[in-house]
């Protein structure tokens, strides 16, 4: 049965320094919702490999005639099945970025809720735009992005303006990004997508936030008068549209050339990609030269020896300092004249 693939928003973030093994357990006992959600897609995905028959598929798959039927309980279950390990990497992947800070916010029980009521509303609006049938946990992970939408719209005196502004660019992107490549690969459900995006927000209207998302730092005290004077850093010569002095647009190609990769990897499995690998190898070898000036250090190599690696490309990529040392933001400090 050929179906609409609703794959996951490409939205990974930064890792802490500590064993991957202590840090995976540390992550899964903080998240267990997360995680829990991640482990039944896979045992889902699992017992697809033994259903030759696609039984599973059958039944629990968003499926309209089935839905408009009376069989509700696929709008829910659609977003346990996916059609691949392409697919199903990526979904959690994306739900191992976003959702863990969204169930420390929401707490468990309002986090399960977005996800499968907002995943439901998500492949009803499937059912109403998209004839064929569909499968994928992205509608109930942009129900999520809708949530934290709702909470950046919501939070005018938690969060300071020019977080509540980065807040809703970087979910407006990640949104932007993936409908851009549902219009590119035909099998990528869109309905399923704004539907989830949609009604996650209104969700997140509705559910009360437990905890503040971000943390705001108190404000640093300047220099005590024993203290050795601070080298000035010329931040006006230092910082940039582009990021730490230029070199964040270079791991923007890698996106950009492996965005054709992907929509020709979906679109037809099957066929060896010429030029959108072409593409993709590009976008490497200019992210590879990415440098920076302070630390000298290959942001890409760097990113590359954090698991998931993806979590640290994204946020060197929005990010305005250097991941591994901070540059701008990190002054130099010592005595001396300036």
């Amino acid at each position: 049965m050929r179906v609409a693939l609703s794959s996951g928003p490409l939205t990974p973030t930064t890792t802490p320094t500590i064993a991957e093994s202590d840090r995976l357990r540390f992550k899964m006992r903080q998240s267990p919702v997360t995680y829990g959600l991640i482990i039944a897609f896979l045992v889902v995905w699992v017992a697809t490999w033994f259903d030759t028959d696609q039984v599973i598929l059958q039944t629990f798959a968003k499926v309209n005639d089935r839905v408009r039927a009376g069989e509700v309980w696929r709008l829910f279950t659609a977003s346990f099945l996916h059609g691949g390990a392409l697919h199903i990497w990526f979904n959690g992947m994306a739900l191992a970025s976003i959702g863990p800070a969204i169930e420390r916010v929401y707490g468990k029980v309002q986090y399960l809720v977005a996800f499968l009521a907002g995943g439901a509303i998500g492949m009803l609006a499937s059912v109403a735009f998209t004839p064929g049938p569909s499968v994928g946990a992205s509608a109930g992970i942009f129900a999520l992005l809708g949530v934290l939408l709702a909470y950046a719209v919501r939070s005018r005196r938690e969060l300071p303006p020019q977080a509540r502004k980065a807040l809703a660019f970087q979910i407006l992107f990640v949104v932007g990004l993936n409908v851009l490549l549902g219009l590119l690969a035909s099998v990528i459900d869109n309905a399923a997508h704004l539907g989830g995006l949609l009604g996650g927000f209104a969700l997140g209207l509705v559910l009360r936030p437990r905890a503040a998302l971000f943390r705001i730092a108190p404000p640093l005290q300047g220099p005590g008068p024993t203290d050795p004077p601070v080298r000035a850093v010329s931040r006006r010569r230092e910082r940039s549209v582009l990021g730490w002095a230029g070199q964040r647009w270079k791991l923007m190609v890698l996106y950009v050339g492996f965005v054709p990769f992907l929509v020709a990897i979906l679109s037809s499995p099957e066929d060896l990609p010429g030029w959108e690998l072409l593409a993709a190898a590009a976008g490497f070898g200019v992210a590879l030269s990415a440098r920076c000036p302070r630390c000298k250090v290959r942001v890409l190599w760097w990113c590359a020896s954090k698991l998931p690696a993806s979590k640290g490309l994204l946020t060197a990529f929005r990010s305005e300092r250097c991941p591994a040392c901070g540059y701008p933001d990190a002054p130099l400090t010592g005595t001396g004249s300036p």
